[in-house]
């Protein structure tokens, strides 16, 4: 299978229910949103981004390498951003 028909399966995988895609780069998550997307539907994604986060191995390590209270301190930097 070639490169093309993977990222087109990719992008149909992360395809979700508000017709937002994304995919994982280096310098993290990108997603394309509706041009229209509005400033509570930006916090909603944060929202689920945090608790997604929480649920993953990755908080874990944070919470064994900085404790209960830095860890949740830390999480707040994890957002979602128009650019």
């Amino acid at each position: 299978m070639g490169r093309r028909e993977r990222a087109k399966r990719e992008r149909k995988r992360n395809l979700d229910s508000a017709g937002v895609v994304t995919w994982l780069e280096g310098d993290g998550v990108h997603a394309l949103l509706p041009a229209d997307a509005s400033h509570a539907t930006l916090k909603e994604m944060t929202k689920r981004y945090q608790e997604d986060i929480r649920r993953s191995p990755l908080w874990d390590l944070m919470v064994k390498e900085y404790g209960e209270e830095e860890a949740a301190r830390l999480l707040q930097e994890f957002r979602v951003e128009r650019k």
